[in-house]
């Protein structure tokens, strides 16, 4: 179980690199000059896309791992929060620091799946975008030493 567990993480690893990859050349863009609004409109998916591709993670390490994973109100935040802690399966995954930034991303995804698009706002979006990479290593690092310990 754990092997497959494993796979499916690295497989979610890839995707987000994948997604960072792809979107690279607007990263790059908005360092020295703000999107327009088709732009916005793009950054904002990547964000969601990209936090999605963690909760991914997250979710399989709580079904598969603690086998204990319940949809309640707040199960995106007590899924996130839960990845700082010890269980009777597994040390905590994150360290509180990591969780602190992904937070950040956390709350953005609840933005984007219940605002319009026109009330998105660069100044509030852009250090999410542009600390994309290093969340990731971040993250990866995290999980690929959690991986090491168990695999």
């Amino acid at each position: 179980m754990w092997n497959e567990t494993f796979s499916q993480i690295k497989q979610e690893f890839s995707n987000l690199h994948r997604l960072i990859d792809s979107s690279h050349s607007l990263i790059e863009k908005v360092k020295t000059q703000d999107p327009d609004h088709t732009e916005l409109l793009a950054l904002a998916s990547i964000l969601h896309s990209f936090y999605m591709g963690f909760e991914n993670i997250f979710k399989r390490i709580a079904q598969q791992i603690d086998e204990k994973f319940e949809k309640t109100d707040s199960w995106h935040v007590d899924l996130l929060e839960s990845m700082i802690d010890t269980t009777t399966k597994r040390p905590p995954i994150l360290t509180p620091n990591v969780k602190r930034r992904l937070r950040f991303y956390l709350g953005f995804r609840h933005v984007f799946r219940s605002h319009y698009s026109y009330d998105l706002n660069w100044s509030k979006m852009k250090h999410l975008v542009l600390e994309t990479e290093d969340i990731l290593r971040s993250v990866e690092k995290e999980i690929q030493e959690f991986v090491k310990r168990y695999s």
